[in-house]
């Protein structure tokens, strides 16, 4: 069995040894017991450990890629990416599972064959094996359909199957693998539970410095960044690093990519074993993230109050589901303040339909608005309904959505955990009029995964974003649909929504123009609400051109700054 340079670091931190019998993890340690602070990035003391873990048989996740065509003559460990790290960490007594992410969609019967044979060769070594393909039901960037299957199983395996998450997950490649998965351990998902699984990233070469070596092709498509943004991501929200050379570092430094405190470089050349002396570096790396995690923000206040704010125009069958899924919210009703805006709808039916609503829902005990304003547009609107707003967060909902029950919580649990200034959130789609169906409120993420209604054709489609790239945003947008949270300060000190008539994208520019300015802009990994299609779509009735144009108004905004600032450079409008 072939052991890699980066599986051997990887086998050396969990047994508690030192890579090379000194520290090679960048952070901020040297000497073999990790004595001696070298640089201003780590406290200078290390707390003792609170759990041994590397003397305790651990559940781990390897999450690979790779392709399942796979002949019966050839070495499985040079084929199946991760093989020998899975075999060898189950032979050191701990309980591993190799998640195979495959390339091909479709298979015939030899890979069968093939697949069969190379899962039972790991069995016998000790480890369970689980196959996972494309994703059946979300649109989402193509090159992160392994980041977000690998993350949907394992969200899925802890929501729905009600299993231990694992101690450990070692994602083995690159393409931003772990990305979603670190993304919603980030944000403390409660949904997902991995607050106290280690994530583990063991990279290969990321995908910019291969596309862009001599020789090589460079960019090519909008693919390549969003690749990079997601690669750069899981790097910075990954607990512990291996690299694969020591030339990285100061290359990632360049791009202004932030590597976390625990990142380890593989040796070059791989030597024949590790050190052979039981250095206790990786003590104080497991010990120090315990710590952390036994601290890990715990509730300090009392729950913040949280506005929500729907627009509404001429939809007066269809506003009484979106306010009744705020009824249902599993956050605190007193903490929950509805503000709705009409924005000057001329229906005839709607006054009535919205005194018949503020009568039913009793708008006046509950402290909730109900605002008859003039035309303004959607940004405008907006902009009415936040200047009513007592809320310290504000969330943004269309008349024609509907919120899932844990929505607001899960906006709150996750900005309070991350700090973030806006985030939205993944969606599933609901076609149609009425409310969703009770199952799909909480289906699986995964095409993958058994529960219930996963053959039902009430099914339906859902969007999954990226995330804040502002170079992907220039291209499309990745950030999220306007159905959003936010912090009322934040959104107020960004000048709120444009109030351009009669064009769209007041939700993509606005991103674009928070995360340009260095506002924090995060995207959710769960489907929060159902986004309704209907025949009169904004969409469908607004100039594409014009609503681009507007997207693009803060990328122009920046450079004629720079050209403010750089004489030689003109800046010309097209």
């Amino acid at each position: 069995m072939c052991i890699s340079p980066l599986d051997r670091v990887f086998l050396a931190f969990l047994a508690g040894v030192c890579t090379r019998g000194v520290c090679a993890c960048y952070r901020g340690f040297a000497g073999p017991e990790c004595e001696n602070a070298v640089q201003h990035t780590a406290p200078a003391t290390l707390p003792a450990a609170q759990q041994r873990w590397w003397q305790r048989s651990l559940t781990i996740a390897v999450v690979t890629t790779g392709s399942l065509r796979i002949s019966l003559s050839k070495e499985l460990d040079g084929l199946v990416r991760a093989a020998p790290l899975a075999k060898a960490l189950a032979k050191a007594g701990h309980s591993v599972q190799l998640l195979q992410l495959r390339h091909n969609v479709s298979s015939s019967e030899q890979d069968e064959v093939s697949s069969s044979a190379w899962q039972a060769e790991l069995e016998r070594s000790g480890v369970t094996v689980d196959i996972l393909n494309y994703t059946h039901h979300y649109y989402l960037p193509t090159p992160l359909t392994h980041s977000f299957e690998a993350y949907a199983w394992l969200c899925d395996r802890h929501a729905i199957s009600s299993k231990r998450p694992f101690d450990t997950v070692v994602f083995v490649g690159g393409h931003g693998l772990a990305y979603y998965t670190a993304l919603a351990k980030h944000q403390d998902l409660p949904q997902c539970r991995f607050r106290g699984s280690k994530l583990v990233l063991a990279l290969e070469h990321p995908h910019l410095w291969r596309i862009t070596r001599p020789g090589s092709p460079g960019l090519e498509s909008v693919d390549d960044l969003e690749v990079n943004f997601a690669e750069s991501e899981s790097v910075r929200l990954a607990d512990h690093v291996v690299l694969p050379g020591a030339d990285l570092p100061a290359w990632m430094a360049k791009r202004n990519w932030k590597l976390p405190w625990s990142t380890f470089i593989a040796p070059q050349p791989p030597a024949a074993s590790t050190s052979s002396g039981v250095h206790n570096a990786s003590k104080g790396l497991w010990g120090q993230a315990t710590l952390a995690l036994q601290q890990f923000r715990q509730p300090t206040r009392q729950l913040p109050l949280v506005s929500v704010v729907i627009t509404h125009y001429n939809r007066p069958a269809l506003l009484p589901f979106a306010v009744q899924s705020i009824v249902q919210q599993d956050y605190p009703a007193e903490r929950i303040q509805l503000v709705v805006v009409d924005d000057g709808s001329p229906d005839p039916t709607v006054a009535a339909a919205l005194d018949k609503l503020e009568a039913d829902l009793d708008f006046q005990a509950r402290g909730w608005l109900l605002l008859r304003e003039p035309n303004r547009y959607l940004g405008g609107a907006r902009n009415r309904g936040v200047e009513a707003c007592a809320g310290e967060f504000v969330l943004f909902m269309d008349d024609d959505n509907y919120a899932k029950p844990h929505e607001v919580s899960t906006f709150v649990h996750a900005m309070e955990s991350t700090g973030a200034d806006i985030l939205t959130s993944f969606v599933d789609f609901l076609f149609g009029e009425g409310a969703p169906l009770p199952a799909n409120q909480t289906r699986p993420l995964s095409s993958q995964s058994q529960g219930p209604d996963l053959e039902s054709d009430a099914r339906s489609l859902g969007f999954v974003f990226l995330g804040s790239s502002p170079e992907v945003g220039i291209f499309k947008n990745c950030f999220g649909d306007a159905n959003s949270f936010v912090r009322r300060d934040a959104f107020l000190s960004l000048g709120g929504y444009s109030t351009d008539r009669g064009i769209g994208y007041e939700d993509w520019e606005l991103y674009a123009k928070a995360v340009l300015k260095g506002y924090l802009v995060e995207v959710v990994p769960l489907p929060l609400y159902h986004y309704r299609f209907t025949a009169e779509s904004m969409q469908k009735s607004t100039s594409f051109s014009a609503s681009r144009r507007r997207a693009l108004r803060p990328y122009k905004e920046l450079l004629v700054e720079y050209g403010r600032k750089h004489s030689s450079v003109q800046v010309i409008e097209l």
